[in-house]
């Protein structure tokens, strides 16, 4: 087969083209490559005329399982194969050209370099994922808010009635032909029995559902806030916030210790919010049985990310509660003297979410427990 021939209009129109495009004959090898062969794969098109298509296309220079040459001519129809070639993705096209007889007489064989669109669909992919996770987390806090909201409402409900009927025992007794003795006498127990401890609980009632309220604002307000990732030194952050938490440490008899902290890319504000949540924690969930011991270290995994630990000794958490502790209000069942409102954690995990991050926790009741941070390095 001869090597050099004239350039034909195709081959021409197809120099202007930035993917490779190649004609192949009947024998899969190449007649006429355009300039995108050199310019992609550094081989002018001089230099592979003749060479099998495999030869230059195929890292191992055999033809490929599922190779749409072979697939073409069997079917004589468009075939399609994506590769990776080294560190990029690239898509064959293989059109087979029919001879009068039908019969296979050639091909043209067309490379495109698909890199940044299957980057493209990988990040698709990956934000409907997050998409999923979110429209399930939002359906978590609209049970939880429900549930919890419900409880102070039936409270209230109960005692407006017993206040309902109090008026109506107060009233009718104002309208008939009460002496004033027992008319002072039911108004007496009426601001000071039941009636008044019911708005006692009506009050309270009201204040929890104003606290629930307030919390989920709080959540929600976390998918407004725009991230500025910067390269941070975490170790001066921590230790600000333990200057900032001396008086607790000190009140707690607290032993903390700080190994290496390597720096991270990460929004500045939603760091030190992660870590001072934690370590706020690990204090008030201690067990008074016992010096409490917390060490925050941090170390990079080799997959361009660094892990940071909090573990203490303090009062731990059960197996079964452990996967809860994530749930908005949820403040566990542990007894200690100020508990939180139970979303310092939910909004500690949005943040590491919201910086390409993850945070999880590992806890053994009566031992302790470690929370890790990963977000990436720098």
């Amino acid at each position: 087969m001869e090597n050099k021939v004239n350039l034909p209009v195709w081959h021409k129109t197809f120099d202007a083209v930035s993917d490779i495009v190649w004609l192949l004959d009947k024998e899969q090898r190449i007649l006429c490559a355009n300039t995108a062969t050199e310019s992609v794969l550094g081989r002018p098109p001089k230099d592979i005329i003749g060479l099998h298509c495999y030869e230059i296309a195929h890292p191992d220079k055999q033809p490929a399982a599922g190779c749409p040459l072979k697939l073409a001519r069997k079917s004589m129809r468009r075939e399609k194969m994506e590769l990776m070639m080294g560190e990029k993705y690239v898509e064959f096209i293989v059109d087979p050209i029919a001879d009068e007889a039908g019969r296979f007489n050639g091909a043209v064989h067309i490379m495109t370099d698909i890199t940044e669109r299957k980057r493209t669909q990988a990040e698709i992919l990956k934000l409907l994922s997050r998409l999923a996770e979110k429209e399930k987390e939002i359906e978590e806090y609209l049970y939880t808010a429900a549930h919890d909201l419900r409880t102070p409402l039936i409270c209230v409900q109960g005692f407006t009635a017993n206040l309902k009927k109090d008026f109506k025992e107060l009233a009718h007794l104002a309208s008939s032909a009460a002496t004033a003795e027992e008319i002072s006498a039911a108004t007496l127990r009426f601001t000071s029995g039941p009636a008044a401890e019911s708005l006692d609980s009506v009050e309270e009632a009201a204040r929890k559902i104003g606290q629930l309220l307030t919390s989920l604002l709080k959540v929600s307000r976390l998918g407004r806030l725009h991230m500025q990732p910067e390269i941070l030194d975490t170790g001066a952050i921590v230790n600000n916030i333990l200057t900032a938490l001396s008086y607790q440490v000190k009140a707690a008899g607290a032993e903390i210790t700080t190994g290496p902290l390597p720096h991270c890319k990460a929004d500045k504000t939603a760091l030190g919010h992660i870590f001072s949540n934690l370590l706020d924690n690990a204090l008030k969930y201690r067990d008074c049985g016992r010096k409490l011991k917390i060490t925050v270290r941090g170390e990079k995994n080799g997959n361009g990310a660094v892990v940071y630990s909090i573990t203490d000794n303090g009062l731990g958490i059960k197996k079964n509660n452990l996967p809860k502790i994530w749930q908005v209000f949820y403040s566990g069942e542990t007894s200690v003297p100020e508990k939180g409102e139970g979303i310092g954690l939910t909004m500690a995990r949005r943040l590491a979410d919201m910086n390409e991050g993850k945070l999880w926790a590992e806890s053994k009741e009566g031992e302790g427990s470690a929370f890790y941070l990963e977000l990436p390095a720098y």
